[in-house]
């Protein structure tokens, strides 16, 4: 079995990078959960390879980056793509890198094929329906920490961004139909989603379990840690 995981996480080599350029909040606590989501995968000798196209804010209100490009090199492990960051076409941009990165996903002959896709982000999503119209064999999951009505509640936003984000919602309740299952993060959630037969687990949080309790660097690709719980 093959699991591709797409999400936003950025590494240690990029985080500088990220800091420098931010004018908002960075999203850790985001980063934190994706790490140890790829090391739980890893402790289980899945067969994984992750995209990512890190949650950065767009140019130029959120972040002075034009154009996102790792400061680390891909490896066969983890990819990062490049994209515009310009507000309005980020996530077309965002979509059409990632489409473009998981072709060898799609083309390989395993019978048994996963995307698992960290959060209700279009361009992921997108990027996942597109990979199984063109490998019905491929299953997708999402994992939902939060529905995309209730991201960026700030109160001082544009019209134009209500604009954009209302289409963005139609959009992603489009993509939703092909997903095949879901964590979530309470159970409620199934409700919005419209869940209704499709498999899913609740996933409130995860605790890394490490030698002695003595805190260690994260590290993505670390995979001498000991375990992880999910509760």
């Amino acid at each position: 079995m093959k699991v591709l995981f797409l999400c936003g996480v950025f590494g240690e080599d990029n985080e500088d990078y990220i800091v420098k350029n931010a004018k908002r909040a960075i999203e850790y606590s985001a980063n934190i959960f994706q790490e140890k989501l790829i090391r739980g995968l890893q402790l289980n000798n899945i067969d994984l390879t992750v995209i990512t196209a890190p949650f950065v804010g767009s140019y130029p209100n959120a972040s002075k980056i034009l154009k996102f490009k790792s400061q680390c090199n891909n490896t066969k492990e983890c990819r990062f793509v490049k994209f515009n960051n310009i507000w309005g076409i980020r996530n077309f941009s965002r979509a059409k890198a990632i489409k473009s990165e998981i072709k060898d996903f799609v083309d390989c002959s395993d019978e048994q094929k996963i995307i698992v896709v960290y959060s209700p982000h279009t361009p992921f999503l997108d990027a996942a329906v597109y990979a199984k119209l063109r490998d019905p064999k491929i299953k997708v999951c999402l994992i939902v920490p939060d529905l995309p009505q209730y991201m960026n509640m700030d109160a001082h936003i544009s019209i134009a961004y209500r604009i954009g984000k209302k289409y963005d919602i139609s959009r992603f309740y489009r993509l939703n139909e092909m997903v095949d299952g879901y964590v979530l993060l309470t159970e409620r959630m199934k409700e919005k989603l419209e869940v209704g037969e499709k498999p899913y687990i609740v996933n409130e949080g995860i605790v890394e379990l490490r030698n002695n309790c003595v805190s260690q660097k994260n590290n993505v690709f670390n995979t001498e840690q000991k375990g992880l719980r999910y509760i």
